[in-house]
C-alpha cells in the first residue's frame, strides 16, 4: 500500500501545481498563451482559450488535493483512485492527441501524453495490488469469523 499512498501524494502533488500553473495562465496572464495557439487572430484566441480552459485548472486542484487527502488511506479510497486514473486518461492523454489533432505543438502534448500515460499504468498497478490485499484480508476474517462448524461466532458465547 506504501507505492499507492505515494503514487497519490505524487499524482496529488504535480496535478495541484500543474492546476495552479494552469489558473495563473487564465486568470492573471492569458496573453502569454498567444504565441502557443494556431491561429491568426491570437489575442482573442488567447482570451477564449483562457475561458475556456479555467475548468479544467479547477478540475487539476481537486484532484491533486483530493490524492494527497486520499493518501492517508488509499485502501479505503479507491474510488477516488481509479476516477483519478480515468481523468488521466481523458482530460490527459485523450485531450493531448485531440489537441495535437487540431494543429498545436506536438512535441509538448505527447509528451505529456507519456507521462500520463506512465501515471496510469503505475496507479492502476498499485490500486489493483490494494484492492486484490484488501480482498484477501476481508475473505481472512470472514473465514475466521465462521470458525469450526457448530461453533458461535459471537464472541464471548460458549458452544455446546
Amino acid at each position: 500500500m506504501k507505492k499507492l499512498t505515494w503514487w497519490c501524494r505524487i499524482v496529488g502533488g504535480l496535478n495541484l501545481l500543474l492546476g495552479l500553473t494552469n489558473l495563473y495562465y487564465v486568470l492573471a496572464a492569458p496573453s502569454v498563451l498567444a504565441d502557443t495557439l494556431p491561429y491568426a487572430d491570437k489575442a482573442q484566441m488567447a482570451k477564449a482559450f483562457a475561458d475556456a480552459w479555467f475548468p479544467f485548472a479547477a478540475d487539476l486542484i481537486i484532484i491533486g488535493v483530493a490524492l494527497i487527502w486520499v493518501s492517508w488511506h488509499p485502501d479505503r479510497n479507491l474510488g477516488v483512485v481509479w476516477l483519478a486514473i480515468a481523468g488521466e486518461a481523458t482530460h490527459g492523454i485523450a485531450h493531448d492527441l485531440f489537441l495535437v489533432g487540431r494543429g498545436y505543438e506536438a512535441a509538448g502534448y505527447l509528451a505529456f501524453a507519456g507521462v500520463e500515460l506512465l501515471v496510469i499504468a503505475l496507479g492502476a498497478a498499485f490500486a489493483l495490488r490494494v484492492g486484490r490485499d484488501a480482498a484477501r484480508a476481508r475473505s481472512q476474517v470472514e473465514a475466521t469469523d465462521s470458525g469450526p462448524a457448530g461453533s458461535s461466532s459471537a464472541p464471548g458465547l460458549a458452544t455446546a
